[in-house]
């Protein structure tokens, strides 16, 4: 491959797509993707170089008419998600102390009233 042909396999490898997502995607079969990673078949003129450049651009950049997300605000909304559970894990571990402690105040009201204490 020359400096200057565009390197469709590395293209799809780093999206982290298979040739029959980017078959699909492209409405071609996964032989004519294997053909042109091979080097066999070559997409007429530079078409689909300026495919790849056209969604890499809609991944980073997209239309907000479709409601696209960029990689980055997944990736944000998604740390946010993680920092929620996170502190969701914390407060699950802090229930059951504070639910004994709240039952053994709720015991200690009781007896100090006089009435009677429900068995657990």
């Amino acid at each position: 491959m020359s400096d200057d042909e565009f390197d469709f396999r590395a293209w799809r490898e780093r999206l982290g797509l298979t040739q029959a997502e980017v078959a699909e995607e492209f409405d071609v079969s996964v032989s004519w993707v294997q053909s042109v990673e091979l080097g066999r078949r070559s997409a007429p003129g530079r078409l689909l170089e300026y495919a790849c450049i056209y969604i890499d651009r809609a991944l980073e950049k997209p239309d907000p008419a479709l409601g696209l997300l960029t990689k980055a605000e997944i990736t944000d909304r998604l740390d946010g998600i993680a920092r929620q559970v996170d502190a969701l894990g914390v407060l699950v571990r802090r229930l059951p102390p504070a639910v004994d402690t709240l039952k053994a105040g709720q015991r200690k009201l009781l007896e100090a009233a006089g009435l009677p204490v429900p068995r657990e």
